[in-house]
């Protein structure tokens, strides 16, 4: 389901916050211009961006056509933040393709 969402809804610059190991940067490059990671650590090769997804200060506003995030939120102390990080990143008219499974 994951995969078809990004086929479907995937374009242009394509940020994945909570990227870990990169499981979805090939099935984004196959709909997108560009792929970049933000993850907490450097996990794998290629992660472009390490810091705090509650604050991405370093990342310029309005600066993504998309925005993924799956499987995240539910392990952050604010997810609202990161939320409100992702929104202020993306460009107008962006898109937001987020995941959650549950909060226990």
């Amino acid at each position: 389901a994951t995969r078809a969402c990004i086929a479907a809804h995937a374009r242009g610059t394509v940020l994945d916050v909570g990227c870990g190991h990169m499981p979805f940067r090939a099935d984004v490059l196959r709909v997108a211009a560009a792929y970049e990671g933000f993850d907490v650590e450097r996990r794998t090769e290629g992660v472009t961006h390490v810091g705090n997804a509650e604050s991405m200060d370093a990342l310029a506003a309005e600066s993504y056509d998309t925005v993924l995030c799956f499987e995240v939120l539910g392990h952050l102390p604010h997810p609202q933040r990161a939320v409100a990080e992702m929104a202020r990143v993306l460009k107008p008219g962006g898109t937001l393709l987020v995941s959650v499974p549950h909060l226990s």
